[in-house]
């Protein structure tokens, strides 16, 4: 592996021993970037923006796309340098981003979904600027009219993120999301979890790089990949079982393989008292 950035010795041969504790599952990783890659090499001529009222979220949904690939090699990348927890942030907004797309591109008129979801990020947006900035937004670069951009809001505000994730199964959301949630929030518990031994000094704080969370995030990090991919090619109309049926394979392939035990290494930094 080369890499092109300044990280200290130790921390390089760390990571790669990490890699090899969890190896089955940064291969599948490479595995599902594989696929995502293939479909793109291949069906790329399908994934054109479109004109009249489906242009809209035509020009949402490729981008849409290439902001959950970064985004999972950004998790990969996090958990093999021993930043798991860190990785489960990012993965949330993956999580929230399938969560959107899958209740977008599965409604009966999709095209007004995005309309809500345009509008209610351009509200948001306004109040932002004006409450860190004190200045007002050109109203003239607003999706629709006063009128029509608060009444399109408040619809898509009006329907909880727990209920949008209803497309899903499940666990995407109420184990998933509310577990990185609690990361994302930094709240009690979770900082709990940076708490290692305690001695006759008091508690050792774990602030180094370690493989806590990396597991269970590489897990859902390669399906989530894999169901946004779903969603993206159910709304251009790419039909490409053999892909999904491979990825299918990859899945059961990987929760049928034996799991080794997995030795905890101390994290590096930590601290008492």
């Amino acid at each position: 592996m080369n890499w092109n950035f300044p990280i200290a010795e130790g921390e390089l041969q760390e990571a790669t021993k990490r890699y090899m504790r969890f190896k089955r599952h940064f291969k599948l990783q490479g595995d599902v970037g594989d696929r995502v890659n293939q479909m793109l090499d291949e069906e790329a001529d399908k994934m054109k923006v479109r004109n009249g009222k489906d242009r809209p979220l035509s020009a949402l949904i490729g981008p849409a796309l290439g902001k959950a690939m970064k985004t999972f090699q950004a998790v990969e990348r996090n958990c093999v340098l021993g930043f798991g927890e860190d990785a489960a942030v990012l993965l949330r907004s993956n999580v929230n981003l399938l969560i959107n797309i899958a209740y977008i591109v599965t409604d009966e008129n999709p095209n007004e979904r995005c309309a809500e979801w345009r509008a209610d990020t351009w509200v948001r947006h306004v109040k932002w600027v004006k409450q860190a900035y004190e200045q007002d937004v050109d109203s003239t670069g607003a999706p629709f009219p006063p009128d029509k951009l608060k009444e399109l809001a408040k619809r898509w505000s009006d329907v909880t993120i727990a209920d949008r994730a209803k497309k899903l199964p499940q666990h995407h959301y109420k184990i998933g999301y509310k577990f990185y949630s609690s990361l994302e929030h930094s709240d009690a518990h979770a900082i709990g979890g940076y708490i290692g031994d305690w001695n006759e000094i008091g508690p050792k704080i774990e602030s180094g790089p370690s493989d806590s969370h990396i597991e269970v995030v590489l897990m859902h990090n390669a399906e989530v990949m894999a169901m946004i991919l779903h969603f993206v090619c159910r709304y251009w109309g790419i039909e490409r079982q053999d892909i999904f049926d491979e990825l299918a394979r990859l899945f059961t392939a990987f929760s049928q393989e034996p799991k080794q035990p997995i030795r905890q290494p101390c994290a590096r930094f930590s601290r008492s008292g």
